[in-house]
């Protein structure tokens, strides 16, 4: 998995295959940030579940969460309430 700058110069998380580990092929994009939070996902992390939905709801959930963050000082007092991330998860849709 990669991340890179998309075509609307967002975020796009990209998904490369390889059977052996060494020849890597780009199989699919797996989700665009589209700017909802920003022009980035920094470090997303990837594993398999049942659908691509919770992976969106998951990706979007932790850009929320990165959002906020970004725009406090301090260390862990930085940290952003689950409410205040539903609470920008919905702006974001609301915008859309």
């Amino acid at each position: 998995m990669t991340v890179n700058r998309g075509k609307d110069g967002s975020a796009d998380v990209l998904l490369h295959e390889s059977p052996e580990g060494l020849h890597w092929q780009f199989s699919s994009i797996l989700a665009s940030c589209g700017h909802r939070y920003g022009n980035m996902w920094e470090c997303p992390d990837f594993f398999h579940l049942d659908g691509k939905a919770e992976l969106r709801q998951m990706l979007s959930f932790a850009n929320a969460a990165a959002a906020i963050i970004t725009t406090r000082k301090g260390a862990l007092r930085v940290m952003p309430t689950e409410s205040e991330i539903r609470s920008l998860m919905a702006q974001a849709e609301s915008a859309q």
